[in-house]
């Protein structure tokens, strides 16, 4: 993740997922935000924030949505 740019990535069956990092003093923030499209088209939108280390794995569960990654910061 490049910090503060935003990376999208989808979930499949109408499921998405936006991750946004930051550097922190002593690791990294992760901003991660969940879109599910329902079947009237209607997008539901869920978030949460965790601080963790860089490298370190990672899941987060927001809007009953199941995300795992493993965040690291480019240089900017």
């Amino acid at each position: 993740m490049t910090p503060q740019t935003p990376k999208q990535f989808s979930l499949g069956a109408g499921k998405s997922c936006i991750l946004i990092g930051r550097q922190l003093p002593d690791g990294v923030g992760v901003k991660v935000l969940v879109l599910v499209t329902n079947a009237d088209g209607t997008v539901e939108r869920s978030q949460g924030e965790m601080e963790t280390s860089p490298g370190r794995q990672c899941v987060m569960v927001t809007g009953g949505v199941s995300v795992g990654f493993t965040p690291t910061l480019k240089a900017q």
